[in-house]
């Protein structure tokens, strides 16, 4: 251990410390260099410098749009074969899609009591069942048994057939 404080040491003595603060909003691939070009984009549109203000924009958008690419190429891509539902949610958080809260909204029921809700969406829809006529199958040909008997045939000798021909 000795060693390690002593590497430690000579390092803070040779080289600046600097603190980057990770916000919790940040996106993951969102590095230091991006909010320093961020900040000094700030500070030209502060004093007015347009030039330099149009210059820093276009990096910005540049260095956003390449760090991305890494951070997709290098982590997101590899989870679409080994842990795809980890896919599926690094795309969607490329993508800005959050996911939305689904609240269903019955007249006359609290919206957080979503058991009243079920019964009274069932309640609906059993009653509409219930309004309706019985299934008439002459009406529902799709449905009605083929009137032929359906061939019966060996995959194996379709392949071999098939190849013979080609």
């Amino acid at each position: 251990m000795p060693s390690m404080r002593w590497s430690t040491k000579n390092v803070d003595s040779h080289f600046s410390t600097k603190i980057i603060k990770k916000h919790c909003g940040d996106k993951p691939w969102f590095n230091g260099r991006i909010r320093i070009l961020i900040l000094r984009r700030q500070t030209a549109f502060v004093k007015g410098d347009k030039v330099t203000l149009c210059s820093l924009r276009n990096q910005v958008a540049h260095e956003i749009i390449s760090v991305k690419k890494s951070y997709y190429a290098g982590r997101v891509r590899v989870l679409q074969k080994t842990d795809p539902a980890g896919w599926h949610r690094n795309v969607r958080n490329l993508a800005n899609m959050k996911n939305s809260e689904l609240t269903i909204h019955v007249e006359g029921i609290d919206p957080s009591n979503n058991e009243s809700i079920a019964d009274e969406i069932n309640n609906h829809l059993s009653s509409f069942s219930q309004t309706q006529g019985p299934i008439r199958l002459r009406d529902l040909p799709a449905y009605l048994p083929a009137q032929y008997n359906i061939p019966e045939f060996n995959l194996g000798k379709l392949i071999m057939n098939l190849g013979r021909s080609l």
